[in-house]
């Protein structure tokens, strides 16, 4: 779980700033001294918190630029780990305080927030305790955890609602950090309660498993959602009277609710209140129309004027054939997406042109890089060729040297010292 206000950092990048290597971060217990916050669990990947991270980082520097001192190395006292923040013991002026630093950098970051200033300064401390409690970025199985145990699908099952192989899919995440998806613990409580559940005008609710009585009534938490659900219903409705020109990711960023909510919501008004699987026939004849009408269409225009992921729109694009929907052209496709984007907006940050594009940030911050560059296999090559010329040159050339000369890290110039002078070689 990353807690509202904080970010996150992985292995790699930790052991990059620090200038050590990744293994042997790992062999010396470097890593041991945090806490992930999210994965690490079965050989997932690790996600630590990255003001506990700056702190190590330094740590290891200091004791790297110890260890090159060859006589006088002076005592090194590491800093201390500070621990986490516990939120639940703030002040009211203080979570306060949280929130509207968080809201600030969303707003510089373009990110719309279903929650202005005016709303915050009328909040009370425990609407604000709930408010943070809801805003925290859960992972996967976190997510699935945060669902009522009596209503909690199997892993197996939440695995087939995320890789979208049922009808009920996950909603898009709200994050995404070095390739893993997040999900705000408010994202999920509203996706079961208003779209896996059908909470609406016509719903009477399910009874837990176990109960004897004939009918379920919500509890109060519940019946607050079922309230936000219908204000929620009522400014969509407004929205699509009074300004019928509004796309769906438009709709939500307003109403301040996932495209895909949104879309919802646009159903019901139209007097539409359709199934899972009705939902899923009435995209897909939507689809047909759009094709019939622009043969190249895209699969990211899909998914804008439907308000769903880009995987879906394409899933829908491959079942009419369409060639430009094949997997080996999605990468063309996202990378023109992505330079048409920037060229809009060229602050986007790598998290931004994620949740557009439907990829991971490392994925997108990959179509950020002009296609004329060299690619990280082809400069890793043509390291090694200059490494070789070097070598023939100066047989007993050092790591240190060769840093310099390529301008790496000595680590990294020793790998290729090594891959250059080949097996038979000291």
């Amino acid at each position: 779980m990353i807690m509202l206000g904080r970010e996150v950092i992985d292995r790699e990048e930790l052991a990059a700033q620090a200038g050590w290597h990744v293994r042997s971060l790992s062999n010396m217990g470097a890593y041991a001294q945090l806490t992930p916050v999210a994965g690490g669990g079965r050989g997932s990947k690790a996600l630590y918190d990255l003001q506990q991270a700056e702190v190590l980082i330094r740590n290891l520097q200091k004791e790297k630029a110890v260890t090159r001192m060859k006589k006088d190395r002076p005592q090194i006292v590491p800093e201390a780990i500070p621990s986490l923040p516990d939120y639940s013991s703030y002040t009211e002026h203080e979570l306060r305080g949280l929130i509207r630093s968080w809201l600030e950098q969303q707003e510089e970051d373009g990110t719309v927030v279903g929650l202005t200033m005016e709303d915050l300064d009328a909040m009370g401390e425990q609407d604000l305790q709930d408010w943070v409690s809801g805003h925290e970025l859960l992972t996967l199985e976190e997510a699935r955890l945060a669902v009522p145990e009596e209503r909690r699908p199997t892993p197996k099952t939440w695995e087939s609602y995320y890789a979208r192989t049922k009808v009920t899919s996950l909603p898009d995440p709200d994050r995404t950090f070095f390739g893993m998806d997040f999900w705000f613990r408010e994202t999920i409580v509203r996706w079961d309660a208003e779209q896996r559940r059908r909470v609406g005008d016509n719903a009477g609710g399910h009874r837990p498993a176990g109960s004897k009585n004939s009918t379920w009534t919500p509890s109060e938490s519940m019946q607050e959602i079922i309230a936000l659900s219908e204000e929620r219903r009522a400014q969509v409705n407004a929205l699509h009277r009074d300004r019928p020109e509004l796309t769906v990711p438009e709709i939500a960023g307003i109403v301040g609710v996932s495209p895909r909510a949104a879309f919802r919501y646009l159903q019901e008004v139209a007097g539409s209140d359709t199934s899972d699987r009705e939902e899923t026939e009435h995209r897909r004849a939507v689809v047909r129309e759009l094709v019939q009408a622009e043969p190249d269409i895209s699969g990211g225009e899909v998914a804008r004027h439907l308000g769903i992921g880009y995987t879906t729109a394409n899933r829908y694009l491959n079942e009419l054939g369409r060639e430009n929907a094949r997997p080996e052209d999605k990468a063309a496709e996202r990378r023109a997406q992505a330079a048409k984007f920037l060229r809009e907006n060229p602050d986007l940050t790598d998290e931004d042109l994620a949740a557009r594009l439907g990829v991971t940030a490392e994925t997108a911050a990959a179509y950020r890089r002009d296609p004329s560059e060299p690619t990280k296999r082809e400069e890793a090559e043509q390291r090694l060729a200059r490494t070789r010329k070097l070598l023939a040159k100066n047989p007993d050339l050092e790591a240190d040297e060769l840093a310099a000369v390529l301008g790496l890290k000595p680590v990294t110039a020793e790998k290729y010292l090594r891959e250059a002078r080949g097996p038979e070689q000291p």
